[in-house]
């Protein structure tokens, strides 16, 4: 069985790195300039894939925000109920030594 650890600080930089990266990318609505040049249709379509490329990075990085954030607060729940347990078995073992 492996052990996992959940350092909730590495967490909180992760989550606020993500957020800080939708801030980033996710009002990014590249315009075209328009040129006058031949290749006009080219740089248009080279703005576009950029443009999709942003809203998918975007897509990645909120579903990487929420699954943090909720893979975190499980387990802030479980880490809360095991503390809830070993406090609650501790008073156990003291309550059983006085009779």
């Amino acid at each position: 069985m492996s052990k996992i650890s959940w350092d909730f600080t590495e967490v909180k930089v992760a989550q606020e790195r993500c957020k800080d990266a939708l801030d980033q990318l996710d009002p990014a609505n590249l315009d075209t300039p328009a040129t006058g040049s031949v290749h006009q249709p080219l740089l248009e379509k080279k703005i576009n894939k950029i443009t999709k490329a942003t809203t998918d990075m975007v897509t990645v990085l909120r579903l990487m925000y929420m699954g943090i954030e909720g893979a975190d607060k499980l387990f802030r729940t479980v880490d809360n109920q095991n503390a809830a347990d070993l406090i609650a078995a501790g008073f156990y073992r003291k309550t059983t030594r006085k009779k």
